[in-house]
């Protein structure tokens, strides 16, 4: 059977209408991922004498205990955002006179080909051979990097098992990463010490084999709990459900208030939290707005925002640039329907820029606390979300219009690029260059603080002109209308 889904999914790939794109595609992604298993190995070879050099740390095994514990919790961080839920790969066989464990089987052991699984061997193989085998012994070199494995494995089964309890629940997906945010900020303040635990828990790795079989266990659990939640789950009347959940958090009354806008906004966030794609991109951004604690922290005193305004502009936009790359192929499965309605184009191109400021400003308010460590933080958030509103959410909007796809929305945005074209691929530079036109010259004067209130001015003229950009983006958008739909027809 597992070969009979393998030539499935190879006829799948060859007979596509679109092989000649995906080849260029695949042969890209797989330079990145040589790229990624070259650079990891070259690390992994040089890892103890860089453990030397930088830390001068005179035994650079306990050194490196202190750290692992750091590293496989932020490999389960990105793993959450980079790694999918394979379910969906077996949706077509439901149906089907198959057995249930044969398809959960397959989907299990293909999930298991993903670039993080060879990681920690690329890493701690050559760390293992020679620091480890060198004090202890080669076998206990072995056991070493064994138990490093199982951790690693252990992780992804970790994030297939957390990504599927929490995948329809929002309240229940906000409340574990605050949880796991508390726990960073409680170490990063010294309240919690996880280097010392983690160099303990690591320790017992070099002596005997005890902490090997308690890997190899976790790691066998944490398959055989997948495997559970496959069985309970994998049922064509589950995705079916998926489809029909509603989210209370999107039954808002007051933008009734709003009139017609206020009623696009409401459908459109419907469609964020009732469908995969999106609402993984709303987690991930609420897990990036964690990004400026750190980055600040090691900047208490700004006096140059050169490099902090580049910062501040991804993190104040992150969830406008995400959404917004793809901000009409949201709709792709029913603009056609769209089109044929009686609606009025100004209040749906509107309601999307409303959107998107509330997103900015939001986020604004959360980065208040900032100001703590500096007031220039204050002023640097206000400078990039006012700039972010006032001209972004245009060249976003603009470019969201250029060479649209057809995206489905129950797929995982995990290394996922479909949907992807050149508009989101250069749309990144205007953002990232334009707001440095108005900072460099005040910049090369010796004030980076006038030139950080150049931004702002600059955002907020855009913000009293936003009913003739929204005029303007609303007319490029009837243009096209036409082309985009011909776009999202196609497979």
């Amino acid at each position: 059977m597992t070969l009979t889904l393998l030539s499935h999914l190879y006829k799948s790939y060859t007979r596509s209408t679109s092989v000649g794109k995906d080849t260029v595609v695949q042969i890209i992604l797989g330079l990145l991922l040589l790229s990624f298993v070259v650079y990891s190995l070259l690390l992994g070879l040089a890892l103890e004498n860089i453990i030397i050099t930088i830390s001068r740390h005179t035994d650079p095994i306990q050194f490196l205990h202190r750290l692992l514990l750091y590293y496989f919790i932020g490999g389960f961080i990105m793993r959450y955002i980079i790694q999918g839920l394979p379910a969906l790969d077996a949706q077509p066989y439901l149906h089907l006179p198959i057995k249930r464990s044969s398809i959960i089987n397959f989907v299990i052991l293909k999930s298991l080909f993903h670039a993080t699984n060879i990681s920690a061997i690329l890493l701690f193989a050559p760390f293992a051979m020679g620091a480890i085998s060198r004090t202890y012994g080669s076998f206990q070199g072995w056991m070493w990097l064994l138990a490093l494995c199982m951790i690693s494995l252990t992780n992804h089964f970790l994030v297939i098992i957390v990504k599927k309890h929490f995948a329809a629940n929002e309240l229940k997906a906000t409340i574990f990463i605050l949880c796991c945010s508390l726990i960073g900020i409680a170490d990063y303040y010294g309240w919690i010490q996880l280097s010392m635990a983690s160099e303990k828990i690591f320790n017992l790795s070099l002596k005997g084999y005890a902490f090997v079989v308690s890997t190899i266990t976790a790691c066998a659990l944490a398959t055989y709990f997948t495997y559970r939640i496959f069985v309970n789950s994998l049922y064509t009347d589950d995705f079916i459900g998926e489809k029909d959940q509603s989210f209370h958090f999107t039954n808002l009354p007051f933008l009734k208030n709003f009139g017609s806008i206020g009623h696009w906004i409401s459908l459109e966030l419907k469609l964020i939290f009732r469908h995969k794609r999106s609402r993984e991109l709303l987690i991930m951004h609420f897990i990036f707005l964690l990004l400026p604690l750190a980055f600040y922290s090691f900047h208490s005193k700004p006096d140059n925002y050169a490099g902090m305004l580049f910062f501040g502009i991804v993190c104040s936009g992150l969830f406008m640039m995400n959404y917004g790359q793809f901000l009409f192929s949201w709709q792709s499965d029913h603009f056609d329907f769209l089109l044929s309605q009686p609606v009025s184009f100004k209040a749906f191109v509107a309601s999307k820029y409303w959107l998107l400021t509330a997103t900015t400003v939001l986020w604004f308010i959360l980065s208040i606390p900032f100001a703590f460590l500096d007031w220039r933080y204050l002023v640097l958030n206000l400078a990039c979300s006012v700039y972010n509103i006032g001209i972004n959410t245009f060249i976003v909007m603009n470019l969201s219009m250029w060479g649209v796809k057809r995206l489905n929305l129950n797929h995982s945005g995990s290394l996922n690029i479909q949907g992807i074209g050149a508009a989101q691929w250069i749309m990144g530079i205007p953002l990232m260059i334009s707001p440095y036109l108005f900072y460099a010259p005040f910049n090369f004067m010796g004030s980076p603080l006038l030139g950080l209130t150049a931004v702002g001015v600059a955002g907020l003229i855009g913000i009293l002109f936003h009913k003739k950009l929204l005029a303007l983006t609303t007319e490029r958008f009837y243009n096209k209308r036409h082309l985009m739909a011909s776009n999202f027809r196609k497979e």
